[in-house]
């Protein structure tokens, strides 16, 4: 590797290549913050979308730019998709504007992110009452599925987040926790139900929603199927149980193997 590559595009994905004899294969779990939004808030209509197995993406991009979702351009659902990840997590419209500035290099008004906003608040607008309404009960120490008591958070998994620590923070901390602490948890889970299957590859790495796996290239197949299988095992929450599809690919190289999402 070339210790003097600084520029800030380089890729490090792939950096990632598989020895001669041997595969990556990568297992994704699809949107899973999205997902579990949407769980969390019994949003319909997002539900609904995924239910039909719609372009979740599209469908958000067509939100906020109001337009018909097959007029939708592929980077327009980009920035739908960009969006998205900061809205469930009530972002303010100066944090999504640094944001595309820093990572797009594009400046955004003020006002437009806030129509955004908006556009977005209309159509889901149970995305919005779950947080507010978590926040309530966080404050009050009212108990439920995701708070244990007052200022004391807890994950669909059990673990227990206390907030003593983020004064200045909290309304932010609160409307993300659920879902990132219910992901680091599953990703956990399904590592350590790989790990104790006998199997000819080793785990490389997990990054947020995904895990890479180096195995021998006859085995790939067959890899690809258990890292599936393991990571679409159920979440229970609010006593049903919800399985996250998981979307495994299979290459040479890990920056070969992202597609659209």
């Amino acid at each position: 590797h070339n210790s003097k590559m600084t520029r800030l595009e380089l890729n490090l994905r792939d950096m990632y290549i598989a020895p001669p004899g041997s595969l990556l294969v990568a297992c994704d779990a699809s949107q899973i913050e999205l997902r579990l939004s949407a769980i969390y808030s019994r949003c319909e209509r997002m539900l609904t979308a995924y239910a039909l197995g719609a372009d979740i993406h599209r469908l958000n991009a067509a939100v906020i730019f109001n337009k018909l979702p097959a007029d939708i351009t592929s980077e327009e659902r980009y920035f739908g998709k960009k969006f998205s990840y900061m809205v469930i997590y009530c972002a303010s419209a100066k944090a999504v504007q640094r944001v595309f500035l820093v990572d797009e290099q594009i400046l955004v008004p003020i006002s437009t992110i806030n129509q955004w906003i908006r556009n977005f608040n209309t159509v889901y607008p149970e995305i919005l009452q779950f947080v507010n309404e978590l926040v309530r009960c966080v404050k009050a120490g009212e108990k439920s599925e995701l708070v244990h008591s007052a200022y004391v958070l807890r994950n669909s998994f059990g673990r227990l987040r206390r907030l003593q620590d983020h004064p200045q923070h909290l309304f932010n901390v609160i409307a993300n926790s659920p879902q990132q602490s219910t992901v680091a948890d599953h990703m956990l889970q399904a590592m350590q139900r790989v790990d104790a299957r006998k199997h000819a590859g080793k785990i490389v790495l997990q990054v947020h929603d995904e895990i890479l796996m180096e195995v021998p290239a006859s085995y790939a197949q067959e890899a690809a199927i258990l890292l599936q299988e393991e990571m679409e095992k159920p979440i229970q929450i609010y006593g049903s149980l919800h399985s996250i599809p998981a979307e495994p690919t299979i290459g040479a190289s890990w920056g070969h193997m992202k597609g659209e999402k």
